[in-house]
C-alpha cells in the first residue's frame, strides 16, 4: 500500500517551523515559551537611503553606533563604535542589501529601543505618522526561539523540534 502513494503524499509539505505557543503546567507555571527575536540589516541600495544628504546620514548612522555600543557593552558580545561604523562604512562602499547592523539577534524590547532612540523614527504631523525612513533602510528578519525554564525536564511531555 505505501508503494502506490505519491511523493507527494508521502513526504511532508511543510519545511518550516510551526507556530508554538507557551505551555503552563496544572500550577500555571511555565514549562515552554516560544519568544520572537530579530536580525537586522542595512539595504544601503534603498531610495530613502540615497536621499537624505551624506552629512545627516553620517550624524545619524554614529548616533546607532552609539546606541548599539552603549547598549551591548556589558554584554556577552560586547562592539565598540568604531568597529560597527567601519563595518557599515564597508557595506555602504559594497552598496549591499543586506548589510547586517548588528550580528547578533535582538529581542523585540531592544529592536523597540533601536526605533525609538533612532533619529529615523517616524514623526508625527497632524495627527498622521509619516513613514520613517528607518522602516526602509533597516529590514528586520523575525525567528523564533523554544526556551525551557526547567531545561530538557519536560521535553519528553511536550516534545520538541530537531529539525534546526
Amino acid at each position: 500500500m505505501a508503494k502506490n502513494c505519491s511523493p507527494a503524499q508521502s513526504s511532508r509539505t511543510g519545511h518550516g517551523k510551526p507556530i508554538r505557543g507557551s505551555i503552563y503546567d496544572d500550577d500555571n507555571r511555565l514549562i515552554a515559551v516560544t519568544a520572537p527575536y530579530y536580525r537586522l540589516y542595512f539595504d544601503f541600495r534603498a531610495p530613502s537611503f540615497t536621499q537624505i544628504p551624506k552629512d545627516s546620514m553620517n550624524r545619524m548612522l554614529d548616533s546607532l553606533a552609539t546606541l548599539i555600543s552603549n547598549k551591548y557593552a556589558e554584554s556577552v558580545h560586547p562592539v565598540s563604535k568604531q568597529d560597527l561604523l567601519k563595518q557599515w562604512k564597508k557595506g555602504i562602499s559594497k552598496k549591499s542589501r543586506y548589510w547586517p547592523v548588528y550580528k547578533y539577534n535582538v529581542s523585540y524590547l531592544e529592536l523597540k529601543e533601536m526605533r525609538d532612540c533612532f533619529p529615523l523614527a517616524p514623526h508625527r504631523r497632524n495627527t498622521r505618522s509619516v513613514p520613517s525612513p528607518f522602516s526602509r533602510i533597516i529590514t528586520q528578519e523575525e525567528q523564533s526561539s523554544r526556551m525551557n525554564p526547567f531545561g530538557s525536564l519536560a521535553m519528553r511531555t511536550i516534545g520538541a523540534c530537531l529539525w534546526r
